[in-house]
């Protein structure tokens, strides 16, 4: 072929628009054919890389010599590229000394531009003419031209993906704040920009460290979702480097970190996500292809370096959207503890306004289910009955129906009153006759006993804060509260105050079905603690109450018993007075008696006696009750009093019957009092059979529930 015809082939070859490769294979083919060389084989230097690698020969891209690369300035590739001149070296020994083993001749023409070296090599020793070198060197500058053109259309069509994509990513910024939402929309434009079939986002979580899966694209495409740890051993190149990675199944490794997908991607790039130096993310993309519904395409370097860029503006976004979110996290944190402070401080204040137990309860479980409160569906309050050993319930407040539930929040809705009002609202309100409600008849007639400890309800007295149960578990208790429904998750939290279990309160969100989170759980545990503190001073102040009425009861009784006392003391002083006439009398009554014993004189000795036996109740009733307390043998005593006695029952003829059970034991009494009870039980016996009939007088031990006792009876058959 005539060099100036072959000149003419490879200028309109590389002239050609279509395949860079094939322009190449074409006019390498015709500078070798001139000349009469085996072969040709182009070294290029990539723009990110000082190496001559081998870039296309004139067999297509198959190399049939070295592939390693050439430095500037290192092996026989290098120095004709740094000295820019031809370079002839004739002999097989010294040709393969210099990497091109198999071949006598090697000539060297450096491209335009010192970027590319074109190698023509032959199996035996080649001496060129003048001609054929001046040939060569156009050739040469004709193919590193053509190069350089095409890669200055690849940089020129990347800076015009990149603006797309910057400015895609742009409106992505603008059109939504939320970071999910930013995140696919960003994976769907790199997706588009890159023509690529599948694609995954993965972000660091800042506490486990491991980058997670937050978007992804491709359907069933992608079948390995492997998320990363981060640091030098993570199993992800990209994160274990912070450099690019490419892969393309075929050439002996498989994609996506040597994970095999099964086939179903063939070639895929991925890029790290940087945010000043840190490492945010990991940017995947599978299976590229030029043309849509294509075959898959490997990722070349300007693919990579444009994703580069994009994971760049995708990072910064991504980074701002994160600190958004961050900042929106923190602001709705701080609304919802000011909301609970809100919440905390109306309800105190109500609470130290409410003076009665039942109206505090009621403002508790008010404050507990109002949407402005802590906006629970239902609640219900149980105290602890010391007295008896139980745990009881108080009050139950809450809709009985989905229907009721409804018209209660249709009607607050309306409502534009605040937490507080609605609580002073509460205080001042007559809630007689309003607790006909099915919360309620549940909940007050629920009583367990304290000992009971399998009970939820007596576990949930002794917890340390509040916590949620699944009812449909059979637990113990919970049949108690059966009739009420309550659905699949309840919450239980103890009241406690100054170390004190009062009580538990119970809720639950049946009708809306909103989740009881740990949030809700904790203000709901802060929220007891502070009814707690009310309840106990509610019950320290009702028993202050009850005390003082027993003060002003004992005073009452205090001055009548000053009242009876000055009383007493004008009757002994009255019985003295008449008891010295009356002795007097009645000696001189009785000598008449017994002198004459006539009619007269007989009722004058029975009604002095009568008068004596009035004054000394009279002085018996003025004495001082605070006797002395001794040990005392109830036997002896009734003996006593029955021989005081003896002169009536003999004169009456009466019948005495005496039972006296030996051993008994001394008892610790008053012995005059004691005395005195058995005189007026044996009186009121004598007075009682009116001169006929059985006294029985009795001693025993009887057994009771509480213990022995020692019993003294005096008994009558009646008139």
């Amino acid at each position: 072929m005539d060099l100036l015809e072959a000149l003419n082939k490879i200028v309109s070859s590389l002239e050609e628009e279509g395949d860079l490769r094939s322009s190449l294979s074409s006019a390498l083919k015709a500078a070798a054919e001139a000349i009469g060389i085996d072969m040709a084989v182009l070294y290029w230097m990539s723009p990110k890389e000082n190496i001559f690698k081998p870039f296309h020969s004139s067999f297509g891209e198959r190399f049939v010599v070295s592939s390693d690369g050439f430095a500037v300035g290192e092996g026989i590739v290098g120095d004709c590229a740094a000295q820019r001149k031809m370079i002839e070296i004739q002999g097989e020994s010294l040709v393969e000394a210099h990497g091109f083993a198999g071949y006598a001749a090697s000539i060297l023409v450096p491209c335009r531009g010192g970027r590319g070296v074109l190698a023509l090599l032959h199996g035996l020793p080649k001496e060129l003419s003048d001609g054929e070198k001046s040939f060569l060197k156009i050739a040469a500058h004709c193919i590193g031209e053509r190069l350089e053109r095409e890669e200055l259309q690849e940089s020129l069509s990347l800076r015009t993906k990149e603006i797309e994509a910057a400015s895609e990513i742009s409106r992505a910024v603008g059109s939504t704040s939320e970071l999910e939402s930013l995140m696919d929309l960003t994976l769907e434009i790199a997706l588009k920009v890159m023509g690529a079939r599948a694609g995954i986002l993965r972000i660091l979580d800042e506490e486990t460290q491991v980058y997670k899966i937050t978007s992804m694209t491709g359907g069933r495409t992608i079948l390995h979702k492997e998320e990363f740890r981060s640091g030098t051993e993570s199993a992800c190149p990209v994160v274990r480097t912070g450099k690019p990675h490419r892969m393309t199944s075929g050439n002996g490794t498989t994609v996506c970190f040597s994970q095999d997908l099964a086939g179903e991607v063939s070639t895929c790039a991925c890029v790290p996500v940087t945010v000043g130096g840190k490492i945010l993310g990991v940017l995947s993309l599978y299976d590229r292809s030029s043309r849509p519904s294509g075959p898959a395409e490997p990722f070349s370097e300007s693919d990579v370096s444009l994703l580069e860029t994009m994971a760049g503006l995708i990072g910064g976004a991504i980074s701002r959207a994160i600190h958004h979110s961050k900042i929106e996290s923190l602001l709705s944190h701080q609304e919802s503890i000011l909301k609970e402070l809100s919440v905390l401080y109306s309800s105190s204040s109500a609470m130290m306004k409410a003076i009665e137990l039942e109206k505090l309860l009621r403002v508790i479980l008010i404050a507990l289910t109002l949407g402005d409160g802590l906006g629970f569906n239902r609640a219900m309050l149980f105290l602890v009955n010391e007295a008896e050993g139980v745990l009881e319930g108080k009050i139950g407040v809450g809709p009985s129906s989905p229907d009721e539930a409804g018209k209660i929040w249709a009607e607050l809705s309306r409502s534009d009153w605040s937490l507080g009002q609605w609580l002073d609202w509460a205080l001042s309100h007559d809630w007689s006759g309003h607790d006909t409600g099915l919360i309620h008849k549940v909940a007050s007639s629920v009583r367990v006993p304290l000992d009971d400890q399998e009970c939820v309800l007596v576990r949930a007295l002794r917890a340390r804060g509040a916590f949620t149960l699944d009812p449909r578990h059979n637990l113990k208790g919970m049949e108690l509260l059966r009739p009420l429904e309550i659905g699949s998750e309840c919450a239980l939290a103890p009241i406690v105050a100054r170390g004190e279990a009062l009580g538990v309160i119970l809720v639950d969100n049946l009708y809306s079905g909103k989740p009881i989170r740990e949030r809700e759980l904790r203000f709901l545990g802060t929220f007891a603690s502070l009814a707690g503190l009310a309840i106990q001073n509610a019950i320290f102040l009702e028993d202050l109450r009850k005390a003082h009425r027993e003060l002003q009861a004992m005073q009452q009784r205090l001055v009548h018993s000053e009242k009876l006392a000055a009383i007493g003391e004008f009757a002994a002083t009255m019985a003295h007075e008449i008891r010295n006439p009356l002795v007097a009398i009645g000696g001189y009554a009785r000598l008449l008696q017994k002198k004459h014993k006539d009619q007269y004189s007989r009722i004058i000795c029975e009604e002095v006696e009568r008068l004596e036996s009035i004054l000394r109740r009279v002085l018996d009733f003025s004495r001082d009750a605070s006797g002395e307390r001794t040990n005392a043998d109830i036997r002896e005593l009734m003996e006593e009093c029955y021989r005081t006695l003896r002169p009536q029952i003999d004169e009456q003829r009466m019948k005495v019957r005496k039972e006296w059970t030996g051993g008994l034991p001394e008892v610790v009494c008053d012995r005059d009092q004691m005395k005195q009870v058995f005189l007026n039980l044996m009186h009121n016996a004598l007075e009682a059979m009116g001169g006929r009939g059985t006294l029985s007088l009795r001693t025993y031990l009887s057994s009771e529930e509480d213990g022995l006792w020692i019993v003294g009876e005096v008994s009558d058959t009646g008139g």
